[in-house]
């Protein structure tokens, strides 16, 4: 038994990176690099200074939310692919209120601008549930969608309601009072890694722990199960998908507030749909998340040096970063399919 969870847990991720190394070492030779000198370059662009290290965990932090964000409906059954749609949602909330709230003292200016943000996502999240229990709506088509309909609605508000001067499309500055405190002095390191911490601490409580925590697992495995006994399996997918909109809010109020300090264009640094890698390399458990979202987070940050100091473009860690999610999609379905083959 712990030698399968050991397979499952860190030698399937192991061998998928691995396997996405290789490939884009071979991506980069191909076009007359060395591949050793660009994943030098990566390393030391990630983590090889205390400012890279920095720009990592600024990431991480974001990661880790977005990471959680799809583990949380996932493992209640659904598909969350609307986190960049809820984190924009929230990047709109967060914003206004720490923009046009100028009455609101210091922390209290923060904790409504951050709450502001987690009940956009919330709502958003909502939504797509209720259309599921409702009309039975595919919840891959329906945040999809969501996902355009809040990119055209930023793009909207940036260069209409919501913009601060003719040349650029963008809000005004939030205040310094709904601004995220800096940990780490001359860098953008916040309370945001903190919270990130904290939260992913108490997914794994909930979900290992909780009596909703039980539940939500019965009704991901078996919906049919969980309604013949007594399990409310409409409210529980509710629940998940408000909480996972929630978490998907915080990244966009993380972003807004303690990075960008205002809402931009194109804001987003697609950490909405990187989740959904961390959450697969991770398999959905609070330390995979965490390690998956460092690695990402160093990979994104190493990334730029590579494109900076060689003629290897960054893209190369996109393919890398997609290479691990189709082998660990490949392992996820061939799994369902033998579980599948059993029953």
């Amino acid at each position: 038994m712990i030698r399968s969870k050991l397979i499952q847990y860190f030698l399937y991720p192991f061998i998928a990176i691995m396997i996405a190394l290789l490939i884009g070492a071979l991506i980069i030779l191909s076009g007359g690099n060395n591949p050793l000198e660009a994943y030098r370059l990566m390393l030391e662009g990630s983590i090889g200074t205390s400012q890279t290290l920095a720009e990592t965990i600024v990431k991480t932090a974001s990661l880790i939310i977005a990471g959680a964000s799809y583990a949380f409906a996932y493992r209640c059954g659904m598909l969350n692919i609307g986190i960049e749609g809820q984190m924009l949602a929230g990047a709109i909330f967060s914003t206004w209120i720490g923009v046009n709230l100028t009455f609101l003292p210091g922390l209290l200016h923060l904790f409504i601008a951050v709450i502001g943000g987690i009940l956009a996502g919330a709502l958003l999240g909502c939504f797509i549930a209720f259309l599921k229990n409702r009309f039975g709506a595919n919840e891959v088509i329906t945040t999809v969608m969501m996902n355009y309909v809040m990119l055209f609605i930023v793009e909207y508000l940036v260069t209409g309601p919501m913009r601060e001067a003719p040349e650029f499309p963008q809000s005004a500055r939030v205040l310094p009072s709904a601004g995220f405190p800096v940990l780490i002095p001359g860098t953008r390191v916040n309370i945001g890694i903190v919270l990130a911490l904290l939260l992913i601490v108490l997914y794994g409580y909930y979900w290992k722990n909780s009596k909703k925590g039980f539940e939500m697992r019965i009704v991901g495995e078996n919906p049919t199960v969980a309604n013949s006994i007594g399990i409310n399996v409409k409210q529980n997918r509710m629940l998940a998908f408000a909480i996972s909109g929630s978490l998907g809010g915080l990244v966009g109020s993380l972003e807004i507030l303690g990075i960008q300090k205002r809402l931009l264009q194109n804001f987003s640094a697609g950490y909405g749909f990187d989740g959904i890698a961390v959450a697969l390399l991770g398999k959905n458990s609070p330390i995979g998340i965490m390690l998956s979202s460092f690695l990402f987070g160093a990979m994104k940050t190493g990334g730029n040096m590579v494109q900076m100091f060689s003629s290897v473009p960054s893209s190369v860690v996109m393919i890398i970063q997609a290479i691990i999610i189709l082998l660990m999609a490949i392992q996820v379905f061939s799994k369902k399919t033998k579980e599948l083959e059993r029953a």
